[in-house]
């Protein structure tokens, strides 16, 4: 089924059964700003209550001690990585209304902790939304099989350091004569001095299970999950394991995973529907869920039906086609 990941233009004039036009209905659609600093604010609060939590127990239990910093480093890398998916709001000017404070407050809030420009990463995704299921997809964690080595790759690191070799040999996305943003900027020199200083300050006070959490969580759990989650969102269930998409076209895809909890905090600011975003790129995730209802009320409503899944569900698909390759 062809699900429009790339090419929506085709079907932009569709109108629902009351024969009201996608054209005019977004323009009943405000960006709720309050929404989104609510979501970010609180997922720092919920970032420092971690760490704060490590700090009153150091005294404790070796035992006790290595769970904790187990579950804080989880839950700080899963902090990151919700965090993450704002700064790509941010390169779609949805965090802020004026577009130099949406880029100041995305490098401030989200850039330095993910080390990442967003005026260089802006037009790196932008060209994953013009080459979906291309080779010239510029985030193409999806290229890979989700395998047991590739899930082992990913938590231990190694899969971090693959990819970060790749784009110093490479360092700016280029297409023809046009001249793609830098991976590594002041903003990444910044994001590894607060992430330093952070260690360093667990060092100063004595608190190293803290530093191990934030290492840990920091530079294994959110990448990880960062992979596995576009893994999830574009790789197809019936792609062969045995091909290497960084050669042959994968073709496009996009899910969608309901609204359920979960789905809302690993699939953060609207990922939860990217399908949606994959549509309409400029609309804020805030205005998703009206979105949804009206496009639900349409001829699309058949590829919403079949797009529709669960983080859990498709992870285990694409887990069980390795055992039938």
């Amino acid at each position: 089924m062809n699900d429009y990941s790339v090419g929506f233009s085709e079907v932009k004039s569709i109108k629902d059964s009351r024969g009201v036009s996608l054209k005019d209905f977004l323009r009943t659609l405000d960006i709720n700003y309050l929404e989104v600093w609510v979501s970010i604010i609180g997922a720092y609060a919920v970032l420092f209550a971690v760490c704060y939590l490590i700090v009153q127990i150091e005294r404790e239990s070796l035992l006790l001690l290595s769970v904790v910093v187990t579950i804080s480093g989880l839950l700080i890398g899963f902090v990151v990585a919700y965090l993450s998916l704002f700064f790509h709001e941010a390169a779609h000017y949805n965090i802020a209304s004026n577009k130099n404070l949406n880029d100041l407050l995305a490098n401030i809030f989200i850039g330095v902790l993910v080390g990442q420009d967003v005026k260089s990463y802006r037009p790196i995704h932008m060209r994953h939304h013009l080459y979906l299921g291309t080779v010239k997809d510029t985030e193409n964690s999806y290229f890979n099989a989700l395998t047991p080595v590739f899930i082992l790759k990913s938590i231990t690191g190694i899969y971090v350091v693959e990819v970060l070799l790749g784009r110093l040999k490479n360092s700016k996305v280029k297409e023809g004569n046009e001249e793609g943003g830098a991976y590594f900027n002041v903003i990444t020199l910044l994001g590894l001095l607060f992430h330093t200083s952070v260690v360093l300050f667990a060092y100063r006070i004595e608190c190293y299970s803290l530093a191990v959490s934030w290492v840990f969580g920091v530079f294994f759990v959110f990448p990880f999950l960062g992979a596995v989650r576009q893994i999830i969102e574009h790789r197809d269930n019936n792609a062969d394991n045995n091909v290497d998409y960084y050669t042959n076209n994968h073709g496009a895809i996009t899910r969608n995973f309901g609204r359920g909890v979960f789905s809302r905090l690993f699939g953060g600011a609207g990922f939860n529907l990217h399908l949606l975003h994959h549509w309409l790129p400029s609309v804020s995730y805030t205005c998703f869920y009206e979105l949804e209802d009206f496009l639900l009320n349409t001829e699309l409503a058949g590829i919403l039906y079949e797009r529709d899944s669960r983080y859990s569900e498709v992870f285990n698909n694409l887990l069980a086609s390795n055992a039938r390759d």
